[in-house]
């Protein structure tokens, strides 16, 4: 997906690829935060505090990834849809 989409032109289509696409991100980020979660607790467990910060900086990234990138994206496509170009049958 280009950050150089209009989106002030996206048709119900194109509004609902877009969504679609963005929510695989998301769970593809959800994925990787409950394996890096895994990790951190075991990490925490085992005493390995420097690993546990780390993999707590990387949970910190993907979370900030979900809010800065992808939330507005997927409010930007929601409010986009302009039924006013949807060519009739």
């Amino acid at each position: 997906m280009s950050a150089n989409i209009d989106m002030d032109r996206l048709n119900e289509h194109d509004q609902m690829v877009a969504r679609e696409t963005l929510e695989l991100v998301y769970q593809d980020l959800k994925k990787w935060d409950d394996a890096l979660r895994i990790n951190q607790t075991r990490a925490e467990e085992a005493a390995h505090f420097k690993q546990a910060d780390r993999l707590q900086d990387a949970r910190s990234h993907y979370q900030g990834v979900v809010d800065r990138i992808l939330t507005p994206l997927f409010d930007q496509i929601t409010k986009a849809t302009d039924y006013d170009e949807v060519m009739e049958p």
